[in-house]
Parts: structure tokens; C-alpha cells; sequence
């Protein structure tokens, strides 16, 4: 079936709710119906807040309806990067925000009674390459670092027979002997509709609202307020929350520039034996994950991972495929029942976008410019700002000494240029009097080699290029959706 489980073992008993029609003022409008729009509708009600709650289609239909459902602060070999990345204290906020997030998700369950398969589960990342050992090593040291109690073990309760398999893209040999794993203690799973399922009733108990079938289309502020626009009606409110899978509003903000979406996909199979307790996701490419859940009188194997950017040339049938594999040779008897993907936005420092959507909300002209790579489109941005009758944003193109132009920065203008007609900086203006967002530079992807070849500051290995050149295509493809 091509559906998720939870979803699947849902839709017999979800309740349905209507579609907006008629214009309303309201206190406190979310937006999108997942797991982030109801858990922040269940708090703000049970606050006492008058809350309205839109979603375009079913509530937790789109990524929290097609998760792995694992509760976990376990990310991938994780807080290595973070403490690089932004350092303890940050680094200390993000585990314990994730970790006071599953006890209030158990909390939640527990007082309102919730029948969602909750289920406290130890969390694994695993490892069968000698190269990454070290890096579990080293994610256990940083963990230590924060204060957490995780610890290294080299036996996991997965069923892996050590066989000799030839493996290769075409291939996924699990079968190999694991060489050491990160354990956190006190995760958990569940379903996630029947939460969602939960939560929701909860809402409309404390006088919430909820609409499917109601998209947003725009969002405007105005002078005390925010006007909510579907596609058949109009909210005023106070505050809005927008808690969609992807920004719906590109300006200002402009988070499409700064994220990617990742596929990945997932099967859950029966099996006529015993399965394991625990949790897993390696630490390898492609992705395995693995976890268990509760299936009439029995328990399902879940097995998914093969994820990879969106828009890459990849044959579904070759991912579900591997992932049956997998399945198969952990427990030969496997049969796939469901299989499913989803889509996850993923931000450039990895660390999820909350809080206020822009400080510059009211009213900001944006543009980029490059004077040696277009000087008639730098006047007329500059105009256009200098016209606007509100503040503006120019974000212009400057090579400097820091770029390591190898022939020298008297070839500044040349770079300019290549910057430009290659994609590396798009050239375009949003105007927020017009509502129009234009896009006045074309791309030539091959030229991007140009940029990584003419520059010191890219001397790295191939595989960080072809990430970065990847990123630069994904970017400017969607600045052309816009225009």
C-alpha cells in the first residue's frame, strides 16, 4: 500500500473538520496542521487563548503523517557539528530543548489520556565502517562534554548475521559486523496521527478551531494586525503563527534562499519472529533506520533512510527496493505492507528556524546588485529602493582580498560577471508595493566550475563542491519559482 502505517491506521476513525468560508476576526491564528501547528494550538488553549488552527488539506497529512515517528534528541552523529558549529552553550540548549520535548510529549499523552502507541525506547546510532567509529567516539566525548548520558557499546540488539555480500550502489549489505554504536537512554516512539488525533480533540474541548481543506495564499500586515488570506476568506488577527512544512511567504525573510528539502523514504514490513527493542539509524550512506511498532496482535519492522535532495534523478521503485532488502536480510521472511515518503526542510546551519518570522516585516524593499556583472540593473534597483517609500535591503556582490582570486583583484569585474551568469549570485528585486518578485539573471550551471577553479578559498575535496555546486542550482531554481 502506498500510504504510511500511521496514516493508514488512522483514517477509519479521524475526525474531519470543516473548510473557512465566511471572513472572521480571531485572536490568534496557525498555520499548518502538523505536529508543530497542533502541539502550539494545544498550549496556546490551554492557556485560555481563542486560537484558529488552517490547514491546507488533512492535519497531519504532509511530513508529520509520513515521519519515522521516533521522539528523540539523537540526530546523527550531531553534536560534534554543533559544538564546532556555534559552541557549548548553544550546543547545550538545542539537546535539552530536544530532551524537554519528549518528556512534554509524554506528559501530554499521559494527563490527556492519549492512545498513540507511546512507547519509551533506547536510541542507537550505529556504525559497520571502521572510518566512523572514531566519529561515534568522538560524538559520545561531546556528549560527555554537555553534561548527557549516552555511552559507546559495540552489541545492539539488531538481528545481523556477519555474511560476506559484495556490496555496491545497486546493493546494501547490512550483514556486516557492527563496530561500536552511541546509545541515549529514555527515547521514545509512537504514532503520530493518533497524537495528532489527540491533540486536536483537545483544542476544540478548550474552544479552539480547527479548518482543513483552507490554504493560505498570503499573510499582510497591516496596521494593528495581520490579514490571513485563504483561498476563499479572510482572517484579522492579532498574532499569527506559521507553522507549515515550508515557508509560505517568501518576503521578508526569505528562508527559501537559506534551507533544502531531503526525501527519504520508508517501508514497514510483518515478520513471523521475535523483533527487537531499541531504536537505529546508522551512521554510514546511505541512511538505514530502523524501529519497531504496534500492529493489531503483533509488531511491524520499519525500515527507512536512502534520502537525498529533492530533484535528484532517483528511481522510487530502486529506493523501496534497497530498503526491502535491508529488511530481507535481517528477517528473510519480510513482506512489505505500506511504503511511503516524506520530505523533510532541512536550514544551512542544520539547526531548525523558530521564533520571529523577520524583524523587518512592514514593508521592505529587497535586491541584489553587481555592479561589474550588470551596471544598468545596479541603477535600477538602487532607484526602485531610493523610490520605496518604506526601508530596503541592497545585498551587493564585492569580491575581496578573503575570495583568493588567483589571478589577483584586478580581475574583480571578471568574477563579478561569472558570478552572475553561472547562478553563484542571482541578480533579483522584490518590491513589496507590487507584491512582484523578479529574477533579472539567467544561469549557466557549467560556468560554476569557473567560480571553484578561479578562487583559493574553494581549494577542498570534490565531494564539498559538488555539495556546494548542488546547493547553488537548488537555490536559484527556487528564486526562478518565484519570479
Amino acid at each position: 500500500m502506498n500510504n504510511s502505517y500511521w496514516i493508514s491506521s488512522w483514517i477509519e476513525n479521524k475526525k474531519e473538520y470543516p473548510k473557512l468560508v465566511e471572513d472572521r476576526t480571531e485572536e490568534i491564528v496557525i498555520i499548518g496542521g502538523g505536529l508543530t501547528g497542533l502541539t502550539t494550538a494545544y498550549y496556546l488553549t490551554k492557556a485560555g487563548k481563542k486560537v484558529v488552527l488552517l490547514e491546507k488539506n488533512k492535519i497531519c497529512s504532509h511530513t508529520s503523517g509520513n515521519t519515522t515517528a521516533k521522539i528523540t534528541s539523537q540526530h546523527g552523529l550531531f553534536y560534534s557539528y554543533l559544538l564546532q558549529s556555534v559552541g557549548r552553550i548553544e550546543a547545550k540548549q538545542y539537546l535539552e530543548a530536544n530532551e524537554m520535548a519528549i518528556k512534554n510529549i509524554a506528559k501530554i499523552i499521559e494527563e490527556e489520556k492519549i492512545e498513540c502507541d507511546f512507547e519509551w525506547q533506547d536510541a542507537y546510532v550505529f556504525t559497520q565502517s571502521k572510518q566512523d567509529v572514531e566519529k561515534i567516539k568522538k560524538e559520545v566525548q561531546a556528549l560527555e562534554y554537555l553534561d548527557f548520558p549516552c555511552e559507546f557499546v559495540e552489541n545492539i540488539e539488531i538481528p545481523i548475521k556477519e555474511k560476506q555480500k559484495e556490496e555496491s550502489k545497486d546493493h546494501i549489505n547490512i550483514q556486516k559486523k557492527v563496530l561500536g554504536a552511541i546509545k541515549f537512554k529514555n527515547q521514545a516512539q509512537f504514532n503520530p496521527c493518533l497524537y495528532a488525533q489527540g491533540l486536536a480533540n483537545k483544542i476544540e474541548e478548550r474552544g479552539g478551531q480547527i479548518f482543513e481543506n483552507s490554504k493560505v495564499i498570503d499573510v499582510k500586515k497591516e496596521a494593528d494586525y495581520y490579514e490571513v488570506i485563504t483561498e476563499d476568506a479572510k482572517i484579522k488577527a492579532k498574532k499569527v503563527v506559521i507553522a507549515s512544512h515550508y515557508p509560505i511567504i517568501s518576503a521578508p525573510g526569505f528562508y527559501f534562499m537559506k534551507m533544502y528539502q531531503v526525501t527519504s523514504y520508508l517501508i514497514a514490513t510483518e515478520v513471523n519472529e521475535p523483533l527487537f527493542e531499541g531504536m537505529y539509524i546508522n551512521s554510514e550512506n546511505p541512511t538505514i533506520s530502523l524501529r519497531t511498532a504496534k500492529y493489531k496482535d503483533k509488531r511491524l519492522l520499519l525500515v527507512g533512510g536512502m534520502d537525498h535532495k529533492i530533484g535528484a534523478k532517483i528511481d522510487l521503485k530502486d529506493s523501496y527496493k534497497k530498503l526491502e532488502e535491508v529488511a530481507k536480510q535481517l528477517y528473510p521472511d519480510a513482506k512489505v505492507l505500506y511504503r511511503w515518503n516524506t520530505e523533510d526542510c532541512i536550514s544551512l546551519d542544520k539547526i531548525p528556524y523558530i521564533g520571529e518570522f523577520s524583524n523587518m516585516w512592514p514593508n521592505v524593499y529587497v535586491g541584489t546588485i553587481s555592479l561589474g556583472a550588470n551596471y544598468m540593473h545596479t541603477i535600477k534597483t538602487m532607484l526602485e529602493a531610493e523610490k520605496h517609500d518604506g526601508p530596503s535591503m541592497l545585498i551587493a556582490y564585492a569580491p575581496c582580498i578573503a575570495h583568493g582570486i588567483k589571478t589577483g583583484m584586478k580581475d574583480s569585474i571578471t568574477e563579478e560577471k561569472i558570478a552572475t551568469a553561472s547562478g553563484y549570485f542571482p541578480l533579483f528585486r522584490y518590491n513589496p508595493e507590487t507584491k512582484k518578485f523578479t529574477l533579472d539573471s539567467g544561469a549557466d550551471f557549467t560556468k560554476l566550475d569557473d567560480i571553484f577553479k578561479r578562487e583559493n578559498r574553494y581549494r577542498s575535496n570534490q565531494e564539498l563542491l559538488d555539495k556546494n555546486k548542488q546547493d547553488i542550482i537548488d537555490n536559484y531554481n527556487s528564486l526562478k519559482e518565484l519570479s
